[in-house]
């Protein structure tokens, strides 16, 4: 006979139980993953006498599972639910979210709560709490075992989708947006002939500065009188941005806001040093007064698009440029860009 037996069967062990705190006599604990029924009051010590079955006990039950109410048949397994058990004067149900308990020996109608015969089995069941980490992995899975509706939300990232995995087939309309875009992620190569119109720009998204050429430019700058350098019954200021390489002039406008007053002309031009005009056709237009004025370019308009060109604005007043004393205007030179 084997010398190193603690106990005959090991169905009665003292222990310090899991749940609930204070163990008592005739209730359903919990060790670790073992249930069963306390034969004593919680000790002083801690310890608790426990009979881990299999056996016969009169315990409450509820008639519910995971899902809701669902009656109790004879033979219905049932668990143990932290939760639902409490200090102990709970009850048992057939949640498998649990830890097995034991057999149902009579019926309950769904949603009620009984004292019923429960045969107690130390386990570890079936229940979901009962299963250790890491024990079930893809050779215990059967094929197509895994379904949609039992993965739940977000638990599947880019972590757990192969290379290639996901195709259109595999995306519904309207799945992608652009909170799932890296910056960058979208270049030429991966879009599609004609896979951008109208209905994909935001307003005010096409600048020039995102047209082929030819296309289409604008110098616009504000202008006033005190800016302006005085020879003699002329005024003139050179913009900021020059005219590009290759532009050809389509025309000027001018927004005058303030009138460039104290003479009794003003009149205005675009061009360049030594050409005033070339892109002013018109030669009498007013800026004496708050007004919107404009022109065509001059017959010689392409002079010097070999080389880019500072555009000179010239103010011409009536006697003397020292005679105007106010003035304030928005410069707007247009061309089409073709190089």
């Amino acid at each position: 006979m084997a010398t190193n037996r603690i106990h005959e069967d090991g169905r009665n062990l003292s222990v310090i139980c899991s749940h609930p705190a204070s163990p008592s006599s005739g209730n359903p604990v919990r060790f670790g993953n073992m249930t069963g029924v306390a034969s004593t009051d919680e000790r002083t010590d801690g310890d608790t006498s426990v009979d881990f079955g299999p056996a016969v006990y009169d315990l409450s039950v509820k008639a519910e599972n995971d899902s809701g109410n669902n009656a109790v048949v004879v033979g219905d397994m049932l668990f143990y639910v932290d939760a639902d058990v409490g200090d102990g004067t709970g009850y048992l149900n057939k949640k498998v979210s649990g830890y097995f308990f034991g057999f149902a020996q009579e019926a309950i109608t769904s949603g009620t709560t009984s004292t019923i015969n429960v045969k107690t089995d130390p386990g570890p069941g079936p229940g979901t709490l009962d299963i250790p980490a890491g024990a079930i992995d893809t050779a215990e899975l059967a094929a197509d075992a895994v379904t949609g509706a039992k993965i739940e939300d977000d638990a599947v990232n880019s972590e757990h989708i192969a290379t290639g995995a996901v195709d259109l087939g595999h995306m519904s309309v309207n799945s992608v947006d652009s909170d799932q875009y890296v910056d960058g992620s979208i270049d030429l190569a991966h879009m599609s002939a004609e896979s951008v119109d109208s209905d994909q720009y935001v307003d005010g998204s096409v600048d020039l500065e995102h047209l082929s050429i030819p296309k289409y430019g604008v110098i616009t700058q504000s202008v006033a009188f005190g800016e302006f350098t005085d020879v003699d019954s002329k005024g003139h200021i050179d913009l900021t941005t020059p005219m590009p390489k290759g532009a050809m002039p389509l025309g000027c406008k001018f927004v005058v806001t303030t009138g460039f007053t104290g003479d009794t002309t003003a009149i205005v031009q675009a061009g360049v040093s030594g050409d005033t005009d070339r892109f002013t056709l018109n030669v009498d237009q007013s800026v004496l007064a708050a007004a919107t004025v404009g022109s065509l370019p001059a017959t010689d308009g392409a002079d010097g698009m070999a080389a880019a060109q500072t555009i000179r604005v010239t103010v011409t007043g009536g006697a003397d440029f020292t005679s105007i004393n106010a003035g304030v205007m928005v410069v707007s030179v247009f061309y089409i860009e073709t190089e």
